[in-house]
């Protein structure tokens, strides 16, 4: 991104909370904690929470890698890592991010964060963007030849990128950013347990508004792989 960030008014606050005694959230429901909408601002008061659980998120899948790559070595499937959230990610899209949805997972009674999800329209800060999963820099004829790809669904044809493109976009990257007024996209994700749940709320309520789009009923981008059945694709920016 080459937004420009807002300057910040005051420091981060520590939580009051070590961010690795929160408990998971249980697979089957969320007993125990709340769910809550939050405005930029309520997120940004509380972004060192945010920092901190995308980064426990990461350690504990850590964990879970490494026992299922010990059975990988019996012929299972090895786990790629992740990567936790940067502190400046997450500034420049809580300050970019227009218009800002954002849904909280929190202990009850503590209030300690357990999830966190956010979700606006489509916007690119480069004026040579397009929509390329055929591309070789795209990635994606890597991504079918590693080892358990084939469960994942991959935009092959490029039928998915093409219909992207084609979509209605304006702006200037220059300013307010290209807008994709028919394609959403989360920013930011992080869970402990609860992942999932955010990101299947997050999609019922983009298409309860999202506008369709032609041969797509409704599009939802991210920048991470999901065990949703999401398609895999790829977007390029070429210099000038």
């Amino acid at each position: 991104m080459l937004a420009k960030r807002l300057p910040r008014e005051h420091p981060l606050l520590e939580p009051t909370y070590a961010i690795s005694d929160v408990p998971r959230c249980s697979k089957d429901n969320l007993s125990g904690s709340c769910v809550v909408n939050a405005t930029r601002e309520e997120v940004q008061e509380c972004m060192a929470e945010v920092v901190l659980l995308c980064s426990e998120a990461v350690n504990r899948q850590a964990v879970h890698r490494r026992a299922v790559e010990a059975k990988a070595k019996d012929g299972g499937t090895a786990v790629h890592p992740a990567k936790p959230l940067s502190i400046e990610f997450i500034a420049d899209r809580l300050d970019t991010d227009d218009p800002f949805n954002c849904l909280q997972v929190r202990t009850m009674p503590e209030g300690h964060l357990q999830g966190l999800i956010t979700w606006t329209t489509f916007t690119e800060w480069q004026r040579h963007f397009y929509w390329d999963s055929l591309s070789t820099a795209a990635g994606l004829e890597e991504a079918a030849a590693e080892e358990g790809a084939g469960e994942r669904k991959m935009d092959v044809d490029g039928t998915l990128a093409a219909a992207l493109q084609n979509t209605i976009y304006e702006g200037d990257p220059e300013e307010q950013g290209v807008v994709w007024p028919r394609v959403a996209e989360i920013g930011l994700l992080g869970g402990l347990g609860c992942g999932r749940w955010l990101t299947e709320c997050a999609i019922e309520e983009v298409c309860a508004i999202c506008p369709a789009i032609p041969a797509i009923p409704h599009t939802l981008v991210l920048q991470l792989n999901t065990s949703l059945g999401w398609v895999s694709w790829s977007r390029l920016t070429c210099a000038e």
